[in-house]
């Protein structure tokens, strides 16, 4: 008994606490795909300006996504969530949602909701103003007071390679302009053709450096023969 009271009983102690720690370190990690989000625009649009974050939190970058969603248009809540912002703030009009781990924004807007309401996801909660260039909307996403992801984060899966039939005539690029969601196959063929790109590129590179390195060594070895330099301009 003694034993068990000094030896067992605390590390059954220490495996309960690390496990607690564990489960509440894993809930305040940062969140990836959910599969109960939507695009606020009730389906694709193409992206006029992507999400670029700054390197400090002083510096400038682009903290979201701008949509081409058309002035006028009707924007519905991505997520269930309660709203925190329903006004305009400095010159422009802002709804923001918050959604438990993540509270987005959308900006520049006409509020349809007001603070407190609680929204379900496709719910009509804006509409489009002018007054944001690209734009003409706005959508922001954050996890914290300075800490800004990428929105379309939450709309995307885990990313899966898939085979890409190398044909000519299959382009990565969608007619429509529509960014595809990560795993798709336009986004690995997009990444496989970059790499053969340049691959092609520094072969034909290296074959440029030989021949010229050719021609002069055959100018050096026969200097009383006509034989012209080539010069040639090589991409280094």
């Amino acid at each position: 008994m003694a034993f068990l009271r000094h030896r067992v009983l605390p590390v059954l102690a220490a495996s309960c606490l690390l496990a607690v720690g564990a489960r509440a370190y894993c809930s305040s990690a940062a969140p990836v795909h959910d599969p109960t989000w939507r695009w606020p625009t009730s389906g694709p649009v193409p992206v006029t300006r992507a999400f670029l974050p700054p390197a400090r939190d002083w510096l400038p970058g682009h903290r979201g996504v701008d949509l081409a969603a058309p002035i006028g248009s009707l924007i519905v809540a991505p997520a269930p969530g309660t709203v925190t912002v329903a006004g305009r703030i400095v010159d422009r009009g802002v709804v923001a949602i918050d959604h438990g781990s993540v509270t987005s924004s959308f900006e520049p807007v006409l509020p349809l909701v007001a603070v407190g309401e609680d929204v379900a996801a496709g719910r009509p909660i804006a509409v489009v103003e002018p007054g944001h260039d690209p734009g003409p909307l706005h959508w922001g996403a954050r996890t914290g007071p300075k800490r800004y992801i990428d929105p379309l984060r939450m709309l995307t899966g885990p990313a899966h390679l898939k085979p890409w039939d190398g044909g000519a005539d299959s382009s990565p690029i969608p007619p429509d302009g529509v960014v595809p969601p990560l795993g798709s196959g336009a986004l690995t063929r997009i990444g496989r053709r970059g790499r053969a790109l340049r691959a092609e590129r520094a072969r034909d590179r290296y074959v440029a450096r030989r021949f010229l390195a050719l021609t002069e060594l055959r100018a050096e070895r026969a200097p009383d023969r006509s034989c012209p330099r080539v010069g040639l301009t090589v991409d280094r």
